[in-house]
């Protein structure tokens, strides 16, 4: 019914998801406290009751909630996959375009899909999607008197799925690559097994295979071997596109499928080698592709790899049976993976700075998208971007110690009365980090696209954080540009990304760049805004909007939005702010604040953008555009109540825009209770 109220469509879908979110995180959570005594249930126990607990929701999904309106997949993803598939160092015949680069379809079920067009059965279109869905997309295309030809033009037509449970958690985004592995692997797979390691081998691998062949003919083996020897080459690419991430991902992906294909056991004529199979190749090729700097970050990510895998052997009672046709089988397969990606020549992923990493997972642990770093060459520091595969293998660091840690505790107190509450924290914590990765995955594009275009100068000039410039002053005032790269040298101050320091920052002001993401309010929705009124809450009077870096976003005129800064900051406890619009944008008659600009000392956050158009043309706008300037003030003596003292901080950390909050201040409740109290209307 919301769903169908003219102009509201888009709010329902966000508020659909946000209320089935809650109701499926209170399912797990009575799930846990509901499974069984404690005292008769161990660790692994509790775990696979939250499995089934995963499996019922994911029916849930794919029976019901398939018919409900959903928001739209996020524009991060988009992003990790035109770095990923383009990256700096891939071979040139390997650098996939962007026009060929994969769309995301999100499905309800659990496991992900690689799909290579829509297909044409008898005189009724057929879609290459989940049975779920197929019916509802082919009776509307054909009510809708959609031509058959028209879903079948492009023959080339390539997608990929991603259960939407993992669509917004950026750790799991390195299994795509696995997909997308099936759409750049060899057209004849064995034939490509025999010239780059030898017909000898192919022979060999044909014996081996029969055992696990329903059809022990050659031409039976040669497609069950083809099959097997696919998905593994699928896993390399992943290995070798996403960096050791794609070895977490993978592991996931195999514990979190229905049904679980981490504890199946070789099937005859399957098409899939078993999962202990897959991951031990890929524990290897991650660990010979592992080239870092330091041999301790080295051995403590190869101990978290290789304890995942423990730990997930243990949870579902794997037992590995190496029989010997799969050892010979394996090995044969990791000589031809080995040679089929050379290190000399998909060398993009392979170098990953101990350095780099251990500030990314510190970052992380503060809640600080980490798109860029500090690193120092002939005694200048710049920064430069994280890649995908940094900003991910720190996610999975952080992941498997800190929430891994904080969720076991809760599994194990599963006696203790407001499990659910704290469950709940403790998503809303993961929540959190899932928005830092995809934040900085975003923010890494820009830092490359941005200091690419650079034209007074290389790239490295452009991002130096001088050291040269003078030194710093202490006196209270107006800060100048020597004083703000001191604070940026210390890192009392944060400025994330900072992509290009020269000219960003000069005399007394830092330039400020556009976002991603807009409040668009209705000109046709009357409202009455009443901060009393908590009822209006439910009232939907604007959509949200994500924009890609390709796309723009038009302001006509007397049009108001909201939006914020691309650049997260972190303002010293003594240093406050005062946020105004470049002249260049107000000389067109666009405001990026509505008197608010007042920044308090110890603020962290993205600075949200209260935009109005009160010039006569409408205006494009682009993110990564330059739109707002800052100055610093520090304060004569630190301040006795700094920003957020008393918790009350509405607006810190905030990785967006955020709308008012003004019916939480203190004054409203305190109005309200007393109205309440004397009964008055």
């Amino acid at each position: 019914m919301m769903a169908t109220v003219p102009g509201t469509r888009a709010n329902a879908q966000l508020k659909i998801a946000s209320e089935m979110q809650e109701h499926l995180v209170e399912v797990l959570g009575l799930t846990i406290e509901n499974s069984a005594p404690a005292s008769l249930l161990t660790q692994e126990g509790k775990l696979a009751y939250l499995h089934t607990a995963l499996e019922y929701l994911s029916t849930i999904h794919m029976t019901g909630l398939v018919r409900i309106p959903r928001p739209h997949e996020p524009v991060e993803v988009v992003s990790y996959l035109r770095q990923t598939l383009m990256a700096d160092g891939l071979p040139e015949g390997d650098v996939t375009e962007g026009a060929v680069i994969p769309d995301i379809f999100a499905t309800e079920g659990l496991g992900n899909h690689a799909h290579y067009r829509f297909a044409l059965a008898s005189a009724k279109l057929k879609l290459g999607v989940p049975c779920a869905l197929q019916g509802n997309l082919v009776d509307f295309a054909l009510q809708n008197g959609l031509e058959e030809d028209v879903m079948t033009r492009d023959a080339n037509m390539r997608y990929i799925s991603l259960p939407r449970i993992d669509l917004g958690n950026p750790c799991k985004w390195p299994s795509l690559m696995h997909e997308v592995g099936h759409f750049r692997s060899p057209t004849d797979i064995l034939s490509s097994l025999a010239d780059v390691v030898g017909a000898n081998y192919l022979e060999r691998a044909l014996t081996c295979i029969k055992p696990f062949c329903s059809d022990t003919s050659m031409l039976g083996c040669r497609a069950e071997l083809s099959k097997w020897l696919l998905e593994c080459w699928c896993d390399a690419y992943a290995v070798i596109m996403a960096g050791p991430a794609a070895y977490f991902a993978q592991l996931h992906a195999f514990m979190f499928s229905h049904p679980i294909y981490l504890s199946e056991r070789a099937k005859i004529s399957s098409g899939y080698p078993p999962a202990w199979f897959r991951l031990k190749l890929l524990l290897t090729l991650s660990e010979a592709r592992l080239d870092v700097d330091d041999e301790q970050m080295r051995h403590q990510i190869c101990a978290a790899m290789e304890s995942e895998k423990r730990n997930a052997f243990e949870m579902f009672e794997i037992k590995v049976v190496y029989a010997p046709e799969l050892a010979l089988l394996q090995r044969v397969f990791s000589d031809y993976l080995r040679m089929a990606f050379p290190r000399e020549k998909y060398r993009h992923s392979a170098q990953i700075s101990s350095s780099a990493l251990k500030r990314l997972v510190a970052d992380l642990e503060q809640g600080l998208p980490v798109p860029s770093l500090t690193e120092t060459d002939k005694g200048r520091n710049y920064q430069r971007a994280a890649t995908p595969s940094e900003i991910l293998l720190a996610g999975w660091l952080y992941r498997c110690s800190s929430f891994k840690s904080e969720f076991l505790n809760v599994l194990r107190n599963s006696a203790d009365q407001g499990k659910s509450a704290t469950l709940l924290e403790l998503v809303a914590k993961v929540a959190r980090s899932d928005e830092t990765l995809k934040r900085s995955i975003q923010m890494s594009e820009w830092f490359k696209i941005l200091s690419h275009n650079s034209t007074d100068g290389d790239a490295e000039s452009n991002s130096a954080v001088s050291s040269s410039a003078g030194v710093s002053s202490s006196v209270a005032g107006l800060l100048s540009d020597v004083d703000i790269h001191g604070l940026l040298r210390d890192e009392s101050l944060r400025i994330i990304p900072l992509i290009d320091a020269q000219r960003q920052i000069r005399g007394s002001v830092i330039d400020l760049r556009l976002g991603h993401n807009f409040e668009v309010f209705y000109s046709n929705v009357p409202r009455v805004v009443d901060p009393l009124r908590t009822a209006q809450t439910e009232e939907h009077d604007s959509m949200e909007v994500d924009v890609d870096f390709s796309k723009s976003m038009q302001v006509g005129p007397g049009q108001f939005v909201l939006a914020h800064t691309l650049e997260y900051i972190k303002l010293p406890a003594n240093v406050a702010a005062q946020i105004e619009g470049r002249s260049s944008f107000a000389r067109l008659g666009l405001q990026v604040h509505m008197t608010a600009n007042l920044v308090e000392a110890g603020f962290d956050g993205c600075l949200t953008l209260e935009i109005l158009n009160s010039g006569p043309s409408t205006i494009t706008l682009y993110p990564g555009m330059r739109i707002a300037q800052i100055r610093l003030f520090r304060f004569g003596t630190s301040p006795k109540y700094p920003y957020g003292h008393s918790g009350e901080n509405k607006y810190r950390g905030r990785l967006s825009h955020n709308k008012t909050q003004q019916f939480s201040d203190w004054e409203v409740r305190a109005i309200d209770a007393a109205k309440r109290k004397f009964s008055i209307q």
